[in-house]
């Protein structure tokens, strides 16, 4: 729907000038990137749908589309060099990464989180990607399958 401006001294109340003005800028463009998003999902969904990366099952404007794979380490630099950066943002149970000792976490407490953490990479979602962008990142992931 359209944002309304009439709520824009509520932000300069709250934040910084520059800041309420940046927010409400963003606002303006939330349908239109997610809009983007979901197009970038049902691309990846339907250009990988031969892979068992299990993508996620129900439609959504993802800000990062999950993907579960072995060795992620190795497709992560198999995309590196084709200039591809794949999100690694779930590699820990706890995040940030480390908290989890911290806060008394036992290896082993949650097996199928800890299996999912050495899993997850995540497919670039960026609003302003292409369908060319998208493909390339296809067709890397398909070519290190390949191999």
């Amino acid at each position: 729907g359209k944002i309304s401006k009439g709520n824009a001294t509520d932000f300069t109340k709250k934040f910084a000038p520059v800041l309420a003005g940046l927010a409400l800028s963003q606002l303006e463009r939330l349908t239109r990137f997610n809009d983007q998003r979901l197009r970038n999902f049902r691309l990846y969904r339907n250009g990988l749908s031969g892979l068992n990366l299990n993508l996620p099952k129900s439609e959504g404007f993802y800000l990062r589309v999950p993907i579960r794979v072995e060795k992620k380490e190795k497709l992560m630099t198999f995309a590196k060099k084709r200039l591809i950066y794949l999100g690694d943002w779930y590699s820990s149970v706890i995040d940030p990464k480390g908290s989890a000792e911290l806060l008394g976490y036992q290896v082993g407490e949650c097996p199928q989180a800890e299996k999912a953490s050495y899993e997850i990479l995540n497919l670039p979602t960026y609003p302003t990607m292409q369908d060319e962008d998208i493909g390339k990142v296809i067709k890397a992931i398909k070519d290190y399958y390949e191999i």
